[in-house]
Parts: C-alpha cells; structure tokens; sequence
C-alpha cells in the first residue's frame, strides 16, 4: 500500500490544486497508469515480499507467513461432476486476490473518471496562452479535423470549422493584441478589480489575502482577460466562436473547492436548532449562504412570494 500511495498521492495533490493544468493533469494521470501496470508484475510482488521481511527482520519482528487454507473435500454422488478445491499456494492465491486486484481497482477507477473527460480537456487545453503561443511561432502546424470537436460537442452554438479558422487567426494576431496600449490597460483593470483593499473589506485577513495570492489558476485569469478583450474592443464579430470557447473554459470549475464549500455551509446551517429543517428550506438556505455574490431583485422576490398563497398576496400586493 505504501508503494500504491506514492504514486497516487502527487496526483491527487495535483488535481486539488486551484492552479491546475488540463494538459499535464492528463499527462500526470497516464503517467500514473502506466506506473501502476509496471508495479503489476511478478518481479515487483517478489520484491514486495522480500522487503516485508527484511521490515520484519530490521525491527525484530516475528515473521509468520500467511495462514495456510484447508483444501475442502467435496463428496461426489452418482451422476454428479463435482471436484474437490483446486490446491492453489497461499501466495499466489494473496498476489492475484489482493496485490493485483487493489492496483486493477485504482487503475480502472482512474480510466472511467478520465475516459469521457480526456477529449473535452484535451480541446480546452488549446486555449491556453502556451498553446496559442506555440501555434504562431510553428506556422505550418495545422489543426486536424478532429481538434475542437469534442468543444463543438459540448457547446453546440460553435460551428467547428469556423472556429478552427478563428483560432488560427487569432494565434497569429495574438501578440500583437498582447502589446498594444489598450490590452495593458485591460490586464491592469483586471488587476485592481481582483485586489483587495484592506480599508474597503471589513473581513480582510492578511493570512487570506496572501493564501489567495499564491494560489492563484493562470487559465482562469488568462481566460478572463481574452473575455474582457473580445467583448472590450469588439472583437465578439471577428471571432464569435473563440468567444465562446474562452466563455464555456471559464464556466469550468478548476477544483471541487467550491462544492466542498457547500458542504462545510450545511454543518453551519444545519445546527440542532434547525435538525426539523424540511428538504426544500434547507436547500434554499445553502444557495442563499454559498451564493452571496448574486444580486437579487428584491421587488421580483416579493412578488413571487406573495403569489404563492391568498393571504401573502393580500397583504404583500397592491390592491
């Protein structure tokens, strides 16, 4: 288990990371399968015995193999087929039940999590600056038809085609865009509007403050600052469809921070004051407190309040 841990450990690590990168999560995860089919080997089983004893033996501890199973004696009728139990060692029947099904176990869990997300990922992963930038400087890559598809998939309002053309064009203007004037204006404003000022926000903590800072995800803010750029300078015409894409990666959760958040709200809310609490409140609590920074149009509210009964409606609505 030590050996399975290390090499899964730093790709947990990794994906719950906020600063996370499609392409090397990806090449962390086949990096990992393929580790785990190299620890699935006789050569490797043996070697995991061979240090259990010499662990035993360095710590003075008393090695006593495994427990030997009585072979179960079937008796066999007349006309019947039955056979006694095959004699199978203890240690091979320990390597196939144990060893090499928890490494097939882990193995299989990770190719069913990553199977049905590894082509989306992979599209959205073109729309990072590094991408971008090593489209223009290799002038003769082209896409295949196969890039974007999954995107065009998932959000069905981007014609394929045309954003495969988009993004040529926009690879090669990239820099351009980048170093005028306007677009450093743009990333400066970006800037001020995620900052915290200390004197504005009453629950400003500096040990916050500096977590944030550090864990900071560059293609959720290099996302945000193509979005204010296209919809800035009108460039929403030119490139409809990178619009789009730079639209559905920043609807992309980079974690399960925010759904952990969630859960930490529901031991906030759900006291022993409130253990009664039917299903319908108690969800429209969580969305209220994991929400706050939705504006609600109270008069709206109000008015589908009142309109739910009589007697609200009588006393909330204007005769």
């Amino acid at each position: 288990m030590r050996k399975l841990f290390a090499v899964t450990t730093p790709l947990s690590n990794y994906l719950q990371s906020p600063s996370l990168d499609y392409v090397e999560a990806l090449c962390l995860v086949d990096s990992v399968q393929n580790r785990l089919k190299v620890l699935r080997s006789e050569e490797q089983f043996s070697l995991l015995i061979d240090e259990s004893k010499s662990f035993a033996s360095a710590n003075y501890l008393v090695v006593t193999g495994l427990k030997e199973i009585r072979i179960r004696r079937i008796k066999k009728m007349p006309g019947e087929l039955c056979q006694d139990e095959s004699n199978v060692d203890i240690l091979t029947k320990f390597k196939t039940e144990f060893f090499y099904y928890s490494l097939d176990i882990v193995n299989e869990t990770l190719e069913n999590r990553f199977r049905s997300s590894r082509g989306i990922l992979t599209d959205l992963s073109l729309l990072t600056e590094e991408r971008i930038l090593f489209t223009k400087k290799n002038n003769e890559y082209a896409l295949s038809k196969n890039e974007f598809s999954e995107l065009a998939k998932w959000l069905p309002q981007i014609h394929l085609e045309n954003l495969q053309t988009e993004y040529k064009v926009f690879a090669e203007s990239y820099q351009a865009l980048e170093n005028t004037s306007s677009n450093q204006n743009i990333f400066q404003s970006l800037n001020k509007e995620d900052a915290v000022d200390p004197e504005d926000d009453e629950n400003y903590d500096e040990n916050t403050c500096s977590t944030s800072e550090k864990e900071h995800n560059p293609i959720k803010e290099f996302s945000s600052s193509m979005l204010h750029l296209l919809s800035s300078h009108g460039l929403m015409a030119s490139f409809p469809n990178m619009y789009l894409a730079y639209k559905g990666l920043c609807t992309i959760p980079a974690s399960s921070a925010s759904a952990e958040r969630t859960f930490s709200k529901l031991k906030i809310i759900k006291n022993r004051l409130r253990t009664t609490t039917q299903q319908d409140r108690l969800e429209s609590l969580i969305l209220l407190s994991s929400e706050k920074d939705i504006e609600i149009d109270l008069e709206k509210a109000t008015d589908l309040l009142a309109r739910s009964s009589d007697i609200l409606s009588k006393q909330l609505l204007p005769s």
